[in-house]
């Protein structure tokens, strides 16, 4: 069975053999220019709300609409912007997670309906033909007909009525599918669809997304099909290893001992994993999967529970280690559980923030636990955090009926946490950027502070996310907002592996526990303290990410101050303070506003923002004001994005364009420099186009090799 969200149908459609290669493209192409000569002014947001809540809502209105229904409580709206603005208004007045998409035009709204006629007109030329195989409808969110898929009114239809996502993956589900694969650039609908299922269809079901952005397609779909494979999908390996050379061996017939014998490094296009006798087409079984799905069920937590229950405290701990482990492997994509060693820091292993999330989805359904997205690196280790969830379940052994299962809301807390995170945000959403950082700074004045680094006690270690041997090894610097942490290198760090050492510094004070630098100098001077311990007599380079990277400068002076000379600095999209504590280009508080709106659309990823963070981010963002670059003798890479901010205005076509009342937004350093420019925009240059960033920083590096740097 086949479903497609929105424009994914087209492709659908292609796949069942409704429309030929060379018409799906037709029809594509003609919605995108259609849809971009439009006039611009409609927007879309994402509500935290059901359908009937979103329509109660939006009233009479003939100007906005729903767009999509992704899930039981999750709905984008479309439409006018004063319309959608207004309905997003009321959510967020009631709590209500919402989100405003970056969009040029209000997709699947009334705006549309200009372009339709023309659009009619394009398809009433394409040839069509009865499905091969069973599409669901997005449309109506039921069984597409031969005759809807075959008719010029249904594609027509498409263009202007909602996404009905959610029915479309019920009624999938009512004709028996329990595996579900995702085919597209990035894990999108996979959680759309885990969010659609009742809890005991989730317990059954098997989601894999094929691609995930950020890592190589080839490993990326052989990790996929080796899930599918071992949850019964059949794959036909024929096809699957054609070209590589690879057949079919026969296994022994007699009994296994149920021993494995993990290959160290393994070839994973190279493996046959054929049956005696046959063509391998049927699934080859756990032990002889490439990749391993968990021995324990992922999905249920009562089991876990009963099993932890009877086995004394060691062993407990024990079997959850065993337990996270095998989820590790399973999310990297490893071909065994021995390649994660349970005391190797995640970061190191190369969990990025995407990742982690998936981790913690993966084991909240193991546990029946609501685990915080920030645990995964605040505990930092698989035996940490398998000791993390012993405690978590000793104090709440049992799962009762009415317990919350991953997936359904957790009520809000009431405690100062929110409540700093609530006002702040309402300051945002407001504009009042200088009263809200105000507000985090009042909240900063209240906790503890040291000022030298030899006060700094209980504060984190600098963490290790590559190692190589060639220097100079890098010393990274986060942005001290409240994303702040080394996994904002995780993806930089490893194309780095093999090649050079990465060292990320902490930001003191975003942890619980941690005291905040007093002042500039204070700040300094642990980030002075902290490279000379982890460089010694080695060659090092500065990395400083946005904000990290004026403090990341300043250190170097210190440094050198000092008798210790950096190799280089490189400095990754720094934005200067101006004088009235506004970014360094023009339109300072857009462009605070951009970095501010950016952050909070990534706290799922990231953990959510606690009262130590959002102060120590106040703390931070007052010392950015006062931290002016001086003089330094190493030499300096700036490295900035070809793209805007998200959000930012954009021109017809796609090509940003500068925002209202700014003359550049693209961020400047005033000393000599080597300018390098890489795609992406301020976050995705360490996200997803994270590749091309350290080609940028490698080739600059490793021309210091020739002098006294890379000794």
């Amino acid at each position: 069975v086949l479903a497609g969200h929105s424009i994914g149908e087209i492709a659908a459609a292609h796949v069942a053999g409704v429309l030929s290669l060379a018409d799906a493209c037709t029809l594509v192409a003609a919605r995108g220019w259609l849809m971009q000569a439009l006039p611009e002014g409609g927007v879309m947001a994402a509500l935290q709300a059901t359908e009937t809540e979103a329509l109660t809502l939006l009233g009479d209105a003939q100007d906005a609409a729903i767009a999509a229904v992704n899930g039981p409580r999750a709905v984008v709206i479309s439409g006018a912007q004063a319309t959608v603005t207004a309905t997003v208004e009321k959510l967020r007045e009631q709590g209500r997670k919402t989100s405003m998409l970056k969009v040029s035009h209000a997709f699947h709204s009334p705006l549309m309906e200009p372009m339709l006629e023309d659009f009619r007109t394009v398809v009433a030329g394409l040839s069509f033909t009865e499905p091969r195989i069973p599409i669901v409808s997005t449309v109506t969110g039921v069984a597409a007909t031969a005759e809807e898929l075959t008719s010029v009114e249904y594609w027509v239809e498409h263009v202007r009525r909602p996404v009905r996502f959610a029915d479309a993956v019920r009624a999938v589900v009512a004709r028996g599918a329990v595996r579900f694969v995702e085919i597209g650039p990035d894990a999108v609908l996979a959680g759309m669809v885990e969010a659609c299922l009742q809890p005991d269809e989730a317990e059954r079901a098997v989601i894999v997304p094929l691609l995930r952005k950020g890592r190589d397609e080839a490993p990326a779909v052989v990790a996929g099909v080796g899930r599918l494979h071992t949850a019964g999908v059949l794959v036909d390996w024929a096809a699957f290893h054609e070209g590589s050379g690879a057949r079919v061996v026969d296994l022994p017939t007699y009994a296994f001992q149920h021993r494995r014998y993990w290959i160290d490094s393994p070839a994973l296009f190279g493996l046959g994993l054929g049956l005696g006798g046959g063509s391998g087409s049927g699934p080859a079984g756990q032990d002889t999967a490439a990749i391993l799905e968990p021995r324990h069920d992922p999905a249920a937590p009562e089991r876990l529970r009963a099993r932890l229950a009877e086995l004394p405290d060691v062993e407990r701990e024990k079997v959850l280690t065993e337990v996270v482990v095998e989820h590790v492997a399973l999310v990297l994509g490893h071909g065994s559980v021995a390649e994660v060693d349970p005391e190797r820091g995640f970061l190191e292993a190369g969990v990025d923030s995407l990742s982690a999330a998936e981790l913690r989805r993966a084991l909240s359904r193991a546990t029946g636990l609501d685990i915080d997205p920030a645990a995964v690196f605040d505990l930092g280790t698989p035996a940490r955090l398998a000791a993390h969830l012993r405690t978590a379940l000793d104090a709440d052994p049992a799962l009762p009926n009415g317990a919350l299962r991953p997936g359904q809301d957790v009520p809000a807390a009431a405690g100062p946490a929110e409540t700093l995170s609530g006002l702040f945000r309402a300051a945002v959403r407001e504009g009042k950027m200088a009263a809200g950082t105000a507000l985090l700074n009042a909240a900063a004045d209240l906790r503890p502070s040291f000022r030298t680094a030899a006060e700094a006690r209980g504060v984190r270690e600098p963490v290790t996310l590559a190692r190589g041997s060639r220097g100079p090894a890098l010393v990274c610097f986060p942005s001290p907002m409240a994303l702040a942490g080394p996994q904002q290198y995780a993806r930089l760090a490893a194309r780095f592996r093999g090649v050079r050492d990465v060292h990320v510094v902490n930001s003191p004070g975003f942890a619980a526990g941690e005291p905040l630098p007093a002042s500039v100098d204070a700040a300094v001077d642990h980030f002075a303290h902290s490279v000379r311990e982890l460089a010694g007599d080695e060659p090092f380079v500065l990395v400083g990410y946005s904000s990290g990277g004026q403090f990341a400068h300043a250190t170097a002076g210190r440094l050198e101050a000092e008798g210790l000379r950096p190799a280089g600095i490189v400095l990754l999209d720094t934005y200067l303070p101006t004088d009235d504590g506004g970014s360094g280009a023009d339109g300072g508080d857009a462009l605070w506003a951009g970095m501010l709106d950016g952050m909070l659309e990534r706290e799922d990823a990231f953990g959510t923002f606690t009262a130590d963070r959002l102060s120590a981010m106040g703390r931070y963002s007052l010392f950015i004001t006062r931290c002016a670059p001086g003089p330094v003798a190493a030499p300096v890479l700036f490295v900035r994005p070809t793209e805007p901010f998200p959000g930012r205005a954009e021109a017809g076509g796609g090509e940003p364009a500068p925002a209202a009342g700014a003359s550049d937004w693209r961020s400047s350093w005033p000393a000599t420099h080597t300018l390098r420019e890489v795609p992406g925009n301020h976050f995705t240059v360490l996200e997803g186009a994270a590749a091309t960033t350290a080609e940028a920083v490698e080739a600059w590096v490793a021309a210091l090799e020739g002098n006294d740097g890379g000794r």
